[in-house]
């Protein structure tokens, strides 16, 4: 009985280090229930901010669920991003599993009307 506790504590703590160390260096990413989330976003004029020593703009703006929650988003980007570009975001927590330019007609109306 005590080697199986201590089997099981064991195990537990290893699972505990794997996932620890996973969300250390890979953020939320892989984890596995993190759910995915769609959030739209607006970048409007002079949103981004360049970093002189990585040549790299970031952007700091809210984003707004199909739900009308709003929602915090982060992320940079290698280019200067057009004036008044809507985009659509799937993210994974912090993580940008993907981007589609978008336009008005595209989102729903709720969204448009809080990303306003």
């Amino acid at each position: 009985m005590k080697r199986l506790f201590k089997f099981l504590f064991m195990s537990s703590c290893v699972i505990a280090v794997i996932f620890g160390s996973t969300y250390v260096i890979f953020g939320d990413r892989y984890l596995p229930w993190v759910k995915k989330e769609i959030v739209y976003i607006g970048i409007h004029a002079d949103d981004g901010i360049q970093q002189a020593t990585t040549n790299h703009y970031y952007y700091e703006t809210n984003g707004v669920t199909p739900q009308g929650k709003k929602r915090l988003v982060t992320f940079k980007s290698p280019q200067k991003m057009t004036k008044d570009v809507y985009l659509k975001l799937v993210l994974k927590g912090n993580y940008i599993v993907s981007s589609v330019v978008v336009e008005q007609r595209a989102m729903p109306n709720k969204v448009f009307n809080r990303l306003q």
